[in-house]
């Protein structure tokens, strides 16, 4: 996909992590509601296994495109800072666009991202 550009329809561009209104997911307010209960992130120092991070990426699924999905959790896994850095850019995206046309998606998404950033 290309840059910010705005399309000829005049159209803005799309937000990475514009909540999908096709499908009936939970808000933030609930999901934060049941924070604790059965969520089990691991503390600092340890490291998020392959379950942990498949199970973020089925929940986050829920709310996201699936290319979005693709970017933040490649099919090669999460080893190395590298393999963040499009997920990184991809964040970025949103916050431009979040900023640029005052929307809220990127703070719904906030417990999310905080987990994959971690």
């Amino acid at each position: 996909k290309g840059g910010n550009n705005v399309s000829e329809a005049g159209v803005l561009p799309e937000n990475p992590l514009q909540m999908s209104s096709t499908r009936s997911a939970k808000p933030k307010a609930q999901r934060l509601a049941t924070l604790g209960k059965g969520d089990s992130w691991p503390e600092y120092s340890e490291e998020p296994s392959g379950d942990t991070l498949q199970a973020l990426r089925k929940a986050w699924a829920l709310f996201i495109p699936s290319t979005s999905i693709d970017v933040l959790f490649p099919q090669s896994g999460l080893r190395t800072h590298e393999d963040c850095m499009s997920g990184c850019d991809l964040l970025s995206k949103a916050i431009g666009y979040s900023r640029d046309n005052n929307d809220s998606s990127l703070l719904e998404m906030l417990d999310f991202i905080f987990k994959w950033a971690a």
